[in-house]
């Protein structure tokens, strides 16, 4: 029978050969790349392990957390990484990303390492474009590296930076999420968490939890406002310009604004963060002596541009594309009459997978892909007359990435309920279709996003006043997982 220490090894040596092949994933909540437990039970097969009976544990999570050196992240899905500073992911990403010369001669004096901030900061300056590839060299550069390029791979490739497998080319995913603990300095004891957690609490109730995040909902509200209050120059300065704030758009029980209140000691420096306040109460009271006039909240639509109400007519749609981009975004039953035992998911299979297997049985002329433009067809045209029927039903979104705006449709499907005896049809919404308006007045259908990531982009905007877009989405996990 395999032995703990065995089995440790044959584990890490999987991992190691999953991240020299590209497959790990890098997560905000580790610092080393992880790979999804999912695929752990047939590698321990090919090895003829039962990890049940021959280890005596119910769960796979569990035996993995027991064995020295390996980490389990429990997310959904769960995913291990090595936790270790010297594993031979590392030897692989000095290869893949640094010229040849540079592996075994390393500096051995001392290294100046930048601060997270000071990267992201040098990255804003050098790119032109959301999601722009900046070469390492010209990063290096920026920040004065002192090091060679095998360290500055080391150091930030899973905490700060992504790095492209083709070329030496580094990016910031999603910078704007940044901005706030960039340009503000939260202490140690005034941790930006647990200022997250009073503003809550000072805040309008609402769910602000995703899962099992607690307040991760407002955490993304609150970094994705302060990136676009500051793009609107809606930061309020004190005469001195030692003492800022920015309105936050929340409120508390009685409707009265709440605001971000800062300071420094010289004008060259960081803002520190103060409190969450109202005018004239707590450091509210400091706030309004110092700053005049306070700031407006962030606008993101005008009266030109806030109602969407289309029609037939005037909104098109690329059904194919949507069809064959996501389609394990679509409804199971529809899958399953269109492809029948072709659209079940099979073992240890990814979403991504799971879309390109699925997208290659749907060619654009195919019956398969006939009827689905078909079902999601009807869809949309229920959608649209709902929208007439209610201005309310297409809720405003901002995408802080592209800085663009647009409205979330609700594409749902009919589910019968047996209530009080009787048959009744209900709607029920499985994804949200996203939609743009063109110049000339027209509106175009997108793609379609789940409902979890369509309530995290329209509550950026607003809480959403609405019958079908709640906190309380349903999700499927195995999908919900991917991304």
């Amino acid at each position: 029978m395999t032995t703990k220490d065995e089995l440790t090894k044959i584990i890490k040596d999987y991992y190691n050969e999953q991240v020299r092949l590209g497959k790990g994933k890098s997560l905000d909540e580790c610092n080393s790349p992880c790979i999804p437990i999912a695929s752990i039970p047939l590698h321990l097969r090919e090895h003829k392990i039962n990890w049940k009976t021959d280890f005596e544990y119910d769960k796979l999570p569990d035996l993995l957390q027991s064995l020295k050196g390996i980490g389990v992240l429990r997310k959904k899905p769960c995913y291990i990484y090595v936790d270790s500073t010297k594993t031979t992911q590392e030897k692989y990403m000095a290869c893949e990303y640094t010229p040849q010369n540079d592996i075994g001669n390393e500096s051995k004096s001392p290294i100046n390492y930048p601060k997270d901030y000071e990267i992201r900061n040098a990255y804003r300056k050098l790119s032109t474009k959301p999601e722009e590839w900046i070469s390492i060299k010209n990063m290096m550069n920026e920040v004065n590296w002192e090091g060679t390029p095998t360290q500055f791979t080391r150091k930030y490739k899973y905490s700060v930076l992504q790095f492209n497998p083709i070329g030496t080319l580094v990016r910031v995913h999603n910078i704007s999420r940044y901005e706030i603990i960039d340009d503000i300095y939260f202490q140690e004891k005034n941790n930006y968490l647990s200022n997250v957690e009073k503003l809550r609490k000072m805040a309008l109730d609402e769910n602000w939890d995703d899962k099992e995040k607690r307040n991760k909902l407002l955490d993304n509200y609150l970094c994705y406002t302060y990136a676009h209050v500051k793009d609107e120059n809606k930061i309020a300065l004190s005469d001195d310009e030692l003492h800022a704030c920015w309105n936050t758009g929340l409120v508390d029980y009685r409707y009265e604004p709440i605001y971000c209140y800062l300071t420094r000691k010289d004008i060259n420096n960081r803002w520190i963060f103060k409190a969450f306040c109202i005018k004239g109460e707590d450091f509210g009271k400091e706030m309004g002596r110092n700053i005049s006039i306070m700031p407006e909240r962030a606008v993101y639509f005008n009266e030109n541009n806030l109602l969407c109400q289309p029609t037939e007519e005037n909104l098109s749609v690329d059904r194919d594309h949507i069809i064959r981009e996501h389609p394990s975004r679509l409804p199971s039953e529809w899958l399953k009459q269109a492809l029948h035992d072709e659209s079940a998911w099979l073992e240890n299979e990814t979403p991504t997978d799971y879309d390109k297997r699925i997208s290659d049985l749907l060619p654009k002329e195919s019956s398969s892909n006939l009827l689905l433009q078909t079902l999601l067809k009807q869809t949309i045209e229920e959608s649209i007359k709902r929208c007439q029927w209610n201005y309310k039903t297409a809720i405003p979104y901002y995408d802080p990435c592209s800085k663009k705006i647009g409205w979330f449709l609700p594409l749902c499907t009919r589910v019968s309920k047996n209530i009080d005896g009787t048959d009744t049809i209900r709607l029920v919404p499985f994804a949200a279709l996203v939609v743009s308006k063109g110049k000339s007045g027209s509106f175009q259908g997108e793609t379609i996003y789940r409902l979890s990531w369509a309530y995290r982009c329209a509550r950026l905007v607003c809480r959403p006043d609405s019958d079908w877009l709640t906190p309380l989405f349903s999700t499927d996990d195995k999908i919900d997982m991917e991304e």
